[in-house]
């Protein structure tokens, strides 16, 4: 009899994603998606067993609310001839006070069967709390963090009067490709169920408390479809516990859950959430942690008085008069590069503003009655366009380009000396703008450069000279004034080398470089970083002939990559750099002097390609 209900419950839920594929048919529009948010029975926004890293609109009112109940049933035990039933019932809220942040909370209590073999557990006034963190890496990927805390009350029938409370962090993820979105978690719970897993309680007691009792990895990952009021979802997510010894991943507790949710034409923040949860490898096997539900359902009520992701609200009374699409790019008039985010107010409506896609700039209308309209596009770093466009036509393809706002400006003016006092040609540079040019300064070393309002972290350079960086706060209609007094540098480029004035140092007998040299290798990576031409510097490393001559060479070696290290590390491409070591066989000097024998002890720098 169980299996056949469980095989009936199977088919149920399968001809509920049939059906909503089905309803499918006709796709969604970005004017005509009305927002689908629903949430996680612990309260943050998420499908039944994961949490998403989306996020919605914020605001003092931009709250959620749910109510869930769940249900599992286990025959033939704890044994044969007895079945285990839990129920859960679930209340949460949610509150986004910042588009960042979620609080979330939930209150839950649960109650089990009794029988011959098993007693009854009930518990009331448990609860979850916690937060979670997200942002929009980009047009379709959210990351995040989130923590939970559950707070257990005491089982005062079976002698445990300790309050459990185990914390959980979670990472979270969310990739979206429309309809699809994918769902991933990943964290880690400090279980405080010791006590649940006393030896005076029985398995069953563990399973319908859902206590591990031991630190555990959970996580599992997701896929949600979404339709026209309907969303479907698939998600696999396991607890693996670290403590144990001798438990096998599958013997862990793992299922699969099928998920439906569906949302109300008339009340589109409303959802109605059914699901599934089919228990997997961990059902029999006698190493298991427990015995996992072999099935177990999930029914909820969400909703949500905000505003969700891309959230457009058509107008009853529009959608069905006779009426015009719009679509087009939102661009820099510019560069004619795309805009995102930018607000697009159609007609004087109080309809919520259109946003357009933050990598392409595309956007697309709802409905809009034929006749003159009135367009009013808007985005924080641009000047607000107007424009009246005639609509006539189903689609009107009508492309919107904004100027950008222009900042107050000042005026920076530098001088440029070597340390005697004389003025010297120097490139001045912005690197902490990376589409900033870099520009020169005259032969007496003077430049005037009219620049926005802001700070500016500004560094001169100059050949055979070692840079130096300032940083200048330009203020509207001012003229600020700075002076760099160049030191020599220790490094030049000498045709197809690079000259060091003074040797690269190293510990006797070792690969490791002195302090002192790090001046040197500082200025040979800066003439790198000037002179990007150079695709290709051999950094050769010579010893003296004291010794072995293989020693000689791998010692060689080792101080030529120790160099390249040091370089990479102040940002060279390793791909520029090629370390080799000649050891004794490339003297410059008599190795019978201790002149010489230093003169040898050399690292050289040579341009292979440029």
């Amino acid at each position: 009899m169980h299996k056949h209900r469980f095989i009936f419950f199977i088919l149920a839920i399968c001809n509920f994603w049939i059906f909503g594929l089905a309803k499918a048919q006709e796709a969604m529009t970005v004017g005509e998606k009305e927002s689908q948010v629903a949430f996680h029975s612990h309260g943050p926004l998420g499908l039944f067993s994961l949490f998403s890293a989306e996020r919605v609109a914020s605001g003092p009112f931009s709250i959620g609310v749910a109510l869930y109940a769940d249900y599992f049933f286990l025959n033939d035990f704890p044994v044969n001839g007895t079945d285990s039933e839990r129920a859960v019932g679930r209340a949460s809220l949610n509150w986004t006070p910042k588009q960042n942040l979620e609080f979330f909370f939930s209150g839950w209590a649960l109650s089990s069967n009794q029988s011959d073999a098993t007693s009854l557990i009930q518990q009331v006034g448990n609860i979850n709390f916690g937060f979670k963190w997200a942002e929009d890496l980009s047009g379709t990927w959210s990351a995040g963090v989130l923590y939970e805390g559950d707070l257990r009350r005491p089982l005062y029938d079976r002698g445990l009067t300790n309050y459990p409370l185990s914390h959980t962090g979670f990472i979270v993820t969310t990739l979206r490709f429309t309809p699809i979105k994918l769902h991933a978690n990943l964290g880690f719970r400090l279980d405080d169920t010791q006590d649940y897993a006393h030896p005076a309680l029985t398995e069953k007691d563990a399973i319908l408390l859902e206590a591990l009792g031991e630190n555990a990895i959970v996580g599992g990952v997701g896929m949600e479809v979404l339709l026209k009021r309907v969303n479907l979802s698939v998600e696999y997510s396991t607890e693996q516990t670290i403590q144990t010894a001798n438990i096998d991943y599958l013997d862990h507790p793992q299922r699969v859950t099928l998920g439906f949710r569906y949302f109300p034409h008339a009340y589109p923040k409303l959802s109605f959430g059914f699901a599934a949860d089919i228990g997997m490898f961990a059902t029999r096997n006698a190493t298991r942690i427990y015995k996992e539900p072999k099935y177990a359902f999930q029914a909820g009520i969400t909703y949500y008085t905000g505003r969700g992701p891309q959230e457009v609200v058509v107008p009853e009374s529009t959608s069905k008069l006779e009426n015009t699409i719009v679509i087009g790019k939102v661009l820099d008039a510019k560069t004619e590069k795309p805009i995102g985010h930018a607000q697009i107010n159609f007609c004087n409506s109080s309809v919520s503003p259109i946003l357009s896609d933050p990598d392409t700039g595309l956007f697309k209308s709802y409905p809009l009655r034929k006749g003159d309209c009135l367009v009013k596009v808007a985005h924080p770093d641009y000047d607000e366009l107007e424009m009246t466009l005639s609509l006539d036509g189903p689609e009107l393809v009508q492309d919107f380009k904004l100027v950008r706002q222009s900042a107050p400006q000042g005026f920076l003016s530098l001088s440029i000396k070597d340390t005697e006092g004389q003025g010297i040609m120097a490139d001045i540079a912005f690197p902490q703008i990376p589409s900033a040019q870099t520009v020169k300064t005259n032969l007496q070393g003077n430049i005037r450069m009219r620049l926005p309002e802001g700070k500016y972290l500004v560094e001169v350079r100059a050949e055979g000279k070692r840079s130096e960086q300032k940083i200048f706060e330009i203020i509207a209609n001012s003229d600020v004034e700075g002076e760099y007094i160049l030191a020599d540098g220790s490094a030049r480029l000498d045709n197809e080398k690079i000259v060091i004035t003074r040797q690269v140092q190293f510990a006797p007998g070792k690969a490791n470089i002195r302090e002192e040299s790090e001046v040197t290798l500082d200025d040979v990576a800066n003439i790198l970083q000037e002179h990007t031409e150079i695709k290709k510097l051999e950094v050769g490393g010579h010893t003296d002939a004291t010794g072995s001559a293989v020693l000689n060479k791998r010692l060689s070696q080792r101080r030529a990559q120790a160099v390249v290290n040091y370089l990479v590390g102040k940002g060279i491409s390793r791909g520029r750099l090629v370390a080799i070591g000649f050891g004794q066989d490339k003297p410059i000097a008599s190795n019978a002097t201790p002149e010489g024998r230093y003169a040898n002890r050399r690292v050289e720098f040579r341009v292979i390609s440029r």
